[in-house]
């Protein structure tokens, strides 16, 4: 059987959770990235634009997924999917919802991180924007950060969710982990907060 084949930029990004699931549960796979344009070329990624014109996937985003002849895209889509064949998608329906609802909330927040870094405003502005996001009680980094640390500190096994690894463990260490690394020259009091011990069996 061939191995699996995932494709994405020459980043972590969306597709950096998709591989931790793969290494996790000791799968090898095929990690197709983007080689970026060559110095002094501006544009959209050459090889990415040759993929969404090639039709393979019917939204044309990434990441994408090609797995025992079928394929796959929309990564909470795939995560779940993988999580089911791998045993890491909880063990009976109320596990699966807390998956979904974690999963969920945590979507929430990398949408409003994206909103910003991938907005219309100047570097300066990027920075503004996130370091009051990241301090905003109501709405912001605290918010998602409580939740997920309240329910580390309510597991009795190290996990969110059950007594074995999840996607939604992978999930959530790969955003505040990501997180940690993007936020370091814009609010550090915060940054400093974002730790593996949201996710503690996952280090």
């Amino acid at each position: 059987m061939s191995k699996p084949v995932l494709t994405y930029f020459n980043v972590r990004g969306r597709a950096e959770m998709i591989r931790m699931l793969f290494n996790a549960a000791g799968v090898e796979f095929e990690d197709v990235r983007f080689k970026p344009n060559a110095e002094g070329v501006e544009g959209p990624n050459a090889e990415f634009m040759e993929f969404k014109k090639s039709g393979k996937c019917p939204t044309g985003q990434v990441p994408f997924l090609e797995m025992d002849g079928k394929s796959y895209y929309q990564t909470l889509a795939i995560m779940r999917m993988l999580g089911k064949k791998y045993n890491m998608a909880g063990k009976n329906a109320d596990e699966e919802y807390q998956l979904d609802a974690i999963t969920a909330t945590i979507g929430d927040a990398q949408n409003a991180v994206v909103g910003i870094m991938f907005g219309p405003f100047s570097d300066e502005e990027k920075k503004k924007k996130m370091g009051e996001w990241m301090a905003d009680e109501m709405k912001g980094m605290p918010r998602y950060l409580g939740y997920i640390e309240k329910i580390a500190a309510g597991s009795s096994t190290g996990f969110l969710v059950g007594d074995s690894l999840t996607y939604a463990d992978i999930y959530a260490y790969d955003f505040f982990t990501t997180m940690q690394g993007r936020v370091k020259d814009v609010c550090d009091n915060q940054s400093t907060r974002l730790r593996r011990r949201a996710v503690p069996n996952i280090q």
